[in-house]
């Protein structure tokens, strides 16, 4: 049986994730996050807002560095809820964290959008950019290098 997850937290808002900067990605809707959390799941009361994520495995908080490769989508100070890619999938549009070693051989964190999915000889990759970048990241990004999925945001 699998652990029921519940938030409790105090908020005077909720993002789930959705906005992009047309500006750059010119935001046609086909890169929409996937809706993950069933509004069922999502009861607000006037001190606090919890959020039933059950169906997920590993999810966990994480903070966002101030680099604003996804603005307006979140800066720093705002926190985001990732889980398990295995338990929800990546699909086009999803936001995901993964981690990339750098030309000095120091490993970074990186979150940035889904926009393409493939196949190639050496599995699935991603391609992926930050929504207030030009361009996109120069690498394929492989499922084992994948962190964690953007579930939720709050601001």
């Amino acid at each position: 049986m699998k652990p029921n997850i519940i938030i409790f937290f105090v908020v005077s808002l909720i993002f789930l994730p959705g906005l992009v900067n047309a500006k750059f990605l010119q935001f046609d809707g086909s890169f929409a996050p996937s809706d993950r959390i069933n509004k069922s799941n999502i009861l607000v009361y006037s001190s606090k807002v919890v959020v039933n994520i059950k169906d997920f495995n590993s999810c966990s908080w994480s903070n966002i560095a101030d680099t604003n490769s996804m603005l307006p989508f979140v800066d720093k100070g705002s926190s985001v809820v990732i889980c398990d890619p295995r338990s929800v999938g990546i699909k086009e549009g999803d936001v995901i964290s993964y981690n990339t070693t750098r030309l000095n051989g120091n490993v970074s964190r990186i979150m940035h959008r889904v926009i393409f999915a493939g196949k190639d000889q050496n599995g699935t990759y991603y391609k992926l950019k930050g929504d207030n970048l030009e361009g996109e990241d120069p690498w394929k990004v492989r499922e084992y290098q994948v962190n964690g999925v953007v579930v939720m945001v709050i601001y």
